[in-house]
């Protein structure tokens, strides 16, 4: 049977090229070109003192947010049980001269109907539960979206391989996008033909 040459190049059985995710300073870069890594291993990190110090405020900010909620619930709970009675109705009279004067002040300001009002009291409570219930979930929306840049400033290899190229170096400054080392899988090889 005839026989053909090709000529081929052994390639790694897979390879990666980690990119950064998010802008700023390499502060480590594990090893040289052909040092081997293991899975879950630190290979590149980027300087992330920006994102702890917005986490930090995020946090402080969800402390708050939480604070504003269990303000919210107890002035609710406070209309609730012991609504607002013989509140001064701007004539600077007592309030058991107001009781004495509402039904005939009622008649000719329009009305003045105790269960509306009521109603209207525990309704204007029950919504500021719900805004502080509103930032305490927008507080923790923004942690939890901190903590994911925070894992994004450290690359870590996917599986056991060696450094094939390191493309960086401790204090480059690196954007979103831009190569930094690539890893390949050399427990096999195969033939590029």
């Amino acid at each position: 049977a005839p026989t053909v040459s090709l000529g081929g190049t052994v390639v790694p059985y897979k390879e990666v090229t980690l990119t950064a995710q998010v802008p700023g300073q390499v502060k480590v870069v594990s090893g040289r070109e052909g040092d081997n890594v293991t899975t879950g291993q630190v290979v590149v990190a980027i300087n992330d003192d920006e994102l702890q110090a917005r986490k930090r405020a995020a946090e402080a900010a969800m402390l708050a947010a939480d604070a504003g909620m269990r303000n919210a619930q107890v002035q609710y709970s406070r209309e609730l049980w012991s609504p607002r009675t013989g509140q001064p109705t701007g004539m600077g009279l007592p309030s058991m001269m107001d009781k004495f004067m509402q039904p005939f002040s009622g008649q000719y300001s329009g009305g003045n109907d105790p269960q509306l009002r009521r109603y209207a009291d525990l309704y204007g409570q029950a919504k500021g539960v719900d805004d502080a219930r509103t930032g305490i979930l927008q507080a923790r929306a923004q942690i939890e979206q901190l903590d994911a840049k925070i894992r994004d400033a450290s690359l870590t290899s996917p599986f056991d391989g060696v450094i094939v190229q390191k493309l960086v170096e401790i204090g480059d400054t690196v954007q979103p996008g831009q190569p930094l080392m690539k890893i390949a899988y050399v427990a096999y090889l195969r033939i590029q033909a």
